[in-house]
């Protein structure tokens, strides 16, 4: 996705991010450290999906259940789906033959997290059309959807199926390659000292790790090629803002008493919630 679209999204991606900024304020305990921030980013970027995608202005922050679901379920349940989803795929396969608690509760968060979307996607198309017949949609909403009838006008999107064989597009049938971010990251042959913590080595401009030589092909969180993720766009501007205006607004200061460690679930996460002391700059 270009960045010009992408970039039409900045003013509802910076109202869910001052929001943000003023829960942090209202919610940190008198010593400036917010509880459970790991669940109030997640509730962050919850909101700015909905805001951008579905035109939704909800509130996630002071009210955890609405009308199409409950946040923190919602949140549990896309925890659920990573944390099942590894245990499934490093371990022996016993869920092809019983049903396993990885099993369930994998589709169990898969069946809401989806079911929530489909929800919240048949009510807006469904207002999209309306409002389209009456010609009362104004040209500034849904920008994001209306993009997307437009392009695939023909598709019935509610209609789906399940392939009963592998198929096999455009001839090729090969060995899918899954690269270990953690195995690369950790070698020397990449990075200088890489156990060490040198945020300068990301700077694209700025002072390099002396004897680091840098491979653009080492981290892709997202991909490479017209392959990538069609949400990258949208993830990174989200965090450059998000940062920003913390950073703007805050000084951060690190509370506990060890460094945070890291846990694979289908991705890297922190294995706590971070213990962060918010104080304001102004």
């Amino acid at each position: 996705m270009r960045p010009k679209i992408v970039a039409e999204y900045l003013p509802q991606t910076n109202e869910v991010a001052d929001e943000f900024l003023k829960r942090l304020k209202k919610i940190r305990t008198p010593n400036g450290e917010v509880l459970d921030l790991n669940t109030e980013a997640a509730k962050w970027n919850l909101k700015t999906t909905l805001r951008n995608f579905f035109e939704m202005r909800m509130g996630l922050f002071e009210n955890e259940t609405n009308g199409f679901f409950d946040v923190r379920q919602l949140i549990e349940a896309n925890d659920a789906i990573l944390h099942n989803a590894t245990r499934l795929y490093y371990t022996f396969p016993l869920y092809k033959y019983i049903r396993t608690s990885e099993w369930n509760g994998m589709v169990e968060g898969a069946d809401y997290l989806f079911g929530t979307l489909q929800k919240l996607l048949d009510e807006t198309i469904d207002e999209i059309q309306t409002l389209s017949v009456t010609n009362q949609l104004p040209d500034d909403k849904y920008c994001f959807l209306r993009h997307l009838l437009a392009r695939s006008s023909g598709l019935p999107y509610r209609e789906w199926g399940m392939l009963a064989m592998d198929v096999v597009f455009d001839g090729i049938n090969a060995t899918v390659l899954s690269l270990n971010n953690i195995v690369l990251l950790d070698d020397p042959k990449y990075f200088v000292s890489p156990e060490k913590f040198l945020p300068e080595r990301w700077l694209r401009d700025g002072p390099a790790v002396d004897g680091e030589v840098g491979n653009p092909y080492v981290l892709l969180p997202f991909g490479n090629g017209p392959r990538m993720c069609l949400g990258r766009r949208f993830a990174e501007q989200e965090l450059y803002v998000m940062i920003a205006k913390i950073v703007q607004n805050f000084r951060l200061e690190w509370l506990d008493s060890v460094d945070m460690g890291q846990l694979y679930r289908s991705v890297m996460v922190p294995d706590r919630s971070a213990r962060i002391k918010f104080t304001d700059r102004h």
